[in-house]
């Protein structure tokens, strides 16, 4: 029964945490989509039509209180086997995310450049750190494929 309560207790715990950093981690993911040094790798708009950023929900799955947040025309998220059967052109998928009071840190890779013929992605590994001063997010380090940028 003891240990029963200490796991509830542990995802209630992680349950509220999410409440409350839910805008901060909306923020942190569109401070992560739109980094400049990523957007040659995404598929570019046709004219008036925005083409989706797709972000895979697994293995990190955000919340729906992140999601809410985040303009679903711009953000697509999906899951793995709308992935795996959508042909999607590019999309991130998250390792892990951390919030602190005064940072966050990332581990996700990009799968872009989508070949319809073999049903292979290039991809690019990217460990990201942010800082949080007031209500902005800067990235402190940028590490993309084992390039510090």
């Amino acid at each position: 029964m003891k240990r029963h309560l200490l796991i509830f207790v542990m995802l209630l715990g992680a349950v509220s945490s999410w409440g409350q950093t839910a805008p901060d981690m909306a923020a942190v993911l569109q401070k992560i989509i739109t980094l400049p040094e990523l957007q040659g790798y995404l598929p570019s708009s046709n004219g008036d039509t925005q083409v989706q950023t797709v972000v895979m929900q697994y293995p990190v799955s955000f919340p729906d209180e992140v999601v809410n947040v985040i303009d679903p025309s711009i953000v697509a998220f999906r899951s793995l086997e709308a992935i795996q059967t959508g042909g999607v052109q590019a999309y991130f998928t998250f390792r892990s995310v951390k919030l602190t009071p005064s940072g966050a840190t990332a581990n996700f890779n990009l799968f872009y450049d989508y070949d319809t013929g073999s049903s292979t992605y290039k991809i690019l590994i990217v460990d990201i750190q942010l800082q949080h001063f007031n209500t902005n997010w800067s990235v402190s380090n940028l590490n993309i494929g084992g390039v510090t940028r």
